[in-house]
């Protein structure tokens, strides 16, 4: 059983269920469509961050909590992309722990109000011109190839085009 509260764009929710540690378990994520990302957290132990992501598939995770690069993972997600309505979860503890607390947050792209994606850099000062069809408010990103921290952009500390301050 899983409950869930969802956006009015639709391009976000918010999931809450008990662990049950069941490869192929499933929770309901509440979109119209399926989530493009996930992030879990067991909310009663000390496990941090799982993310899932489409573009890296999710036989593969990343930890929102560190620095680690893109890590092989079968039993997070049971290597199962989600679908419209369900999120299909493996036996481990940091996404399916027997009687954990977790917390799901799905995410999905809508035109205007979202973009999940990815990109190859270049190695260029000013990088690669990614289009999200939008100005963006806030951006979230992760070099999957390297331990590197996530970085955070927002327009709320640094309002002009060329952004020179981050969070990491």
């Amino acid at each position: 059983a899983s409950t869930s509260i969802v956006a009015d764009a639709d391009h976000f929710s918010i999931i809450s269920y008990t662990g049950n540690a069941t490869s192929g378990a499933t929770i309901g994520h509440g979109l119209s469509a399926a989530p493009e990302m996930i992030w879990i957290k067991e909310r009663d132990n000390a496990n941090g961050w799982i993310v899932g992501n489409g573009t890296v598939g999710y036989g593969n995770i990343v930890r929102l909590d560190t620095a680690d690069a893109l890590t092989s993972d079968s039993g997070a997600f049971n290597s199962t992309a989600p679908s419209a309505t369900l999120i299909t979860l493996g036996s481990n503890n940091g996404t399916n722990r027997s009687t954990g607390a977790m917390i799901c947050y799905a995410f999905r792209s809508v035109p205007g109000v979202c973009k999940i994606g990815s990109y190859e850099g270049n190695g260029d000062a000013d990088g690669p011109y990614i289009q999200t069809g939008f100005k963006p408010r806030w951006i979230i990103i992760k070099n999957i190839d390297v331990a590197r921290d996530w970085t955070i952009a927002d327009t709320a500390r640094h309002p002009s085009n060329v952004v020179g301050e981050f969070l990491y």
